[in-house]
């Protein structure tokens, strides 16, 4: 039977957070009086008894199947879902994080009202230990309907401050989204399984540069937890390596684009613009997750001489040359002038400064 709305979830090694997870969904169903939901837990290769919990969370539901595959990454366990969804809309959620209350309502509402979306965006909350913010995109809802709109939108994907400087929440995530599920199978549209990071990124980026129609509701559907010693914020031995295989798919995908390559060039600049903002980016993150991470084991030289090297190799070269500056948030603004400088020890400091900041 034809579902309605499919949530996918990729499950590894979150036997903590999953019953919480599992709870919200369940409850969301019942709450919004919903049959027409099927919910599918992928086991991502699980070590910690997540996909026996999984097992035992799904007894006496029977809109919820339970998929169990060897480790092979986020990516290949959201694409497993996807396909083997039955609804005519998907929603990715991850193991650890929860629906807020009235989220299927609002998702259902939603997609009545914009049944030709191909994406339906929305708010979320941020949650740490001791608190929540909220994580609200934009101003007011809004529809985007022509391509220069969504190309903006797919711009601040890979960097939201430089297209949209009045918010402070990316783009990249899957999970304060949903998606017709006819017009990914369109295009053949899923998570790039070879990359290890930055993923849902790209995933969004393509998604945006075939959208025709993309919804923006001013509700919070999610609630995203944030933990400081998570899979995302801990030691990332070889971040550099991963992060490299994304600038070529990026590189890959500008070059065979034929809406980024066309007209007199001034797409192609843009794209190029928020791609560059992009690298730096990640090359902040790479400094607290590799560079100089205490686990990194390496002297304080040579830590520095890995930076310099770094910042000589292509995209990195190129992307701190060429970016204009004023695209980035004040704090990457900082960065740039002193690897333009070639003042390597302001680099260090600016790491301590953003290790300072994370941590308060």
């Amino acid at each position: 039977m034809k579902k309605k709305i499919t949530i996918v979830v990729p499950i590894y090694n979150v036997a903590q957070y999953l019953e919480q997870c599992v709870d919200s969904i369940v409850k969301e169903v019942e709450r919004a009086d919903e049959p027409g939901v099927e919910v599918i837990l992928v086991d991502d290769g699980a070590t910690d008894g997540s996909g026996n919990l999984a097992d035992q969370l799904a007894l006496g539901h029977p809109n919820i199947r339970v998929i169990h595959q060897e480790n092979m990454g986020v990516a290949a366990a959201r694409n497993r879902g996807m396909d083997r969804a039955l609804g005519e809309w998907i929603y990715f959620m991850d193991g650890d994080d929860w629906l807020a209350e009235g989220a299927l309502v609002a998702i259902r509402r939603a997609v009545h009202a914009y049944p030709d979306s191909d994406m339906i965006l929305f708010d979320a909350y941020k949650s740490y230990e001791s608190k929540r913010v909220n994580w609200e995109h934009f101003p007011q809802a809004c529809v985007w309907e022509h391509r220069e709109e969504i190309q903006r939108l797919q711009r601040s994907v890979l960097y939201y401050p430089k297209e949209f400087p009045q918010t402070e929440v990316p783009l990249a995530a899957p999970w304060d989204k949903i998606y017709r599920l006819a017009f990914l199978r369109k295009y053949n549209l899923c998570f790039p399984e070879e990359l290890r990071v930055l993923d849902d990124m790209i995933f969004n980026m393509e998604v945006l540069g075939r959208a025709q129609k993309v919804s923006y509701i001013k509700t919070p559907i999610y609630y995203y937890r944030y933990v400081s010693n998570s899979i995302t914020n801990c030691y990332k031995r070889d971040r550099i390596g991963q992060d490299t295989k994304v600038w070529q798919y990026i590189e890959k995908y500008m070059d065979s684009s034929e809406e980024i390559q066309a007209g007199n060039g001034k797409e192609s600049e843009e794209f190029k613009q928020s791609y560059y903002c992009r690298i730096i980016k990640s090359f902040a993150i790479a400094l607290r997750l590799n560079l100089y991470h205490r686990k990194n084991g390496k002297m304080w030289l040579e830590k520095q001489r890995d930076v310099k090297d770094l910042l000589q190799r292509e995209p990195y070269r190129e992307a701190f040359c060429k970016v204009k500056v004023g695209h980035l948030e004040w704090k990457l603004q900082m960065l740039v002038l002193a690897v333009r400088g070639r003042q390597y020890l302001l680099v260090y400091l600016f790491y301590l400064a953003q290790n300072y900041m994370i941590r308060c």
